[in-house]
């Protein structure tokens, strides 16, 4: 989503993805996030949404903490919301809310994996 050795930096649609149809009718069932150089003094906090429904994917959102590389070991797990099944040419649009006060993180990585059944 951000380049290794950019800063992060707050703002909706930092990139989006548009899913294929081998993807269609799959649904969202993990998400992660990593960056290259932690964040200092909050988290990095990312929302992915749903550009195709205008509906927020993430109830809680993903969250990587103040010091650390990958939101594996956050605080605050992410939960995935119900509106999280896709459909070809579905768009997912990422959102940055959320950046360390003190220093932004560089790069930003997001992992997402779906499966046939949502639970």
């Amino acid at each position: 989503a951000i380049p290794d050795a950019d800063d992060t930096y707050v703002g909706d649609g930092i990139t989006a993805i548009t899913i294929p149809a081998t993807f269609d009718g799959l649904y969202l069932y993990s998400i992660g996030g990593h960056v290259y150089t932690a964040g200092a003094g909050a988290t990095t906090d990312v929302q992915l949404y749903n550009l195709t429904t205008a509906v927020d994917v993430l109830t809680t959102k993903l969250t990587i903490d103040a010091g650390e590389l990958d939101s594996s070991t956050a605080t605050t797990a992410v939960v995935i919301g119900s509106q999280n099944r896709v459909y070809t040419a579905t768009v997912l649009r990422i959102d940055v809310d959320q950046i360390g006060s003190s220093a932004a993180a560089k790069g930003l990585e997001i992992r997402m994996q779906f499966r046939g059944q949502s639970s």
